[in-house]
């Protein structure tokens, strides 16, 4: 009887602990997908990268680029970065804010100045629970839903967030011919190891910390919670 009871158990516990693995991993998935398409579409509607370095892909009925790996050396140091560096502080839960900006290229390459800097897009990530992933794009306060959402609900919000992406970038001024483009991650202090770096990333230095858009226009363009039933 004992033993039955401890099987039982133990069958119950299995079940929990794969349907948690599968909704984290859903959820990681999702956000891993919005974050590559933003970041996708923000290179190629601000002409950072020529039209062959891009797929064609459709996401929820909308017509979006998606990046080619092998196009250029430039597309696969952004890729590397992208799905070897920042997925790897995703998925480990240490990933706070990825900024990707855009700068006119300055005299001395080792020091990029505040006056150099075009465009700031910031993705910020929060991890509400084991099972939650909360991804706000732009500078606002990311208010995110209070309550678990179906995948269908996470698919609506992530097409919403890449419209009005978009919206955005095409009404933005041309870019100048040798505009340039960094990634810069930031962590949760208290959960990442002091020596950590992820993938084709080095560790930052002061000044890279002071790069910011005096009088920038913010805008937010919305937030999409992962944590999701069927």
């Amino acid at each position: 009887m004992a033993v039955v009871q401890m099987q039982k158990l133990q069958t119950a516990a299995s079940t929990t602990t794969a349907t948690t693995t599968a909704t984290r991993l859903e959820s990681l998935q999702l956000t891993q997908n919005l974050l590559r398409s933003s970041i996708a579409t923000i290179a190629y509607l601000r002409g950072l990268f020529p039209e062959q370095d891009f797929d064609q892909s459709l996401f929820n009925g909308m017509s979006l680029k998606r990046m080619k790996k092998g196009a250029s050396n430039r597309m696969d140091s952004l890729c590397d970065a992208l799905e070897a560096g920042c997925f790897d502080a995703l998925q480990k839960g240490y990933l706070r804010l990825i900024v990707f900006s855009i700068y006119r290229p300055p005299s001395d390459a080792s020091n990029l100045r505040e006056n150099d800097l075009i465009e700031s897009y910031e993705f910020e990530f929060q991890y509400p629970s084991a099972t939650e992933v909360v991804m706000s794009v732009a500078g606002g306060a990311g208010q995110s839903l209070s309550k678990s959402v179906s995948k269908k609900e996470s698919v609506k919000a992530m097409a919403d967030m890449l419209r009005r992406i978009i919206i955005l970038t095409q009404a933005m001024k041309p870019l100048p011919d040798d505009a340039e483009f960094s990634t810069r991650v930031y962590y949760y202090d208290d959960v990442t190891p002091i020596n950590y770096e992820p993938p084709n990333f080095r560790q930052g230095k002061p000044q890279d910390h002071e790069m910011q858009l005096e009088d920038a226009q913010m805008f937010e363009l919305g937030s999409v919670r992962t944590n999701h039933h069927a």
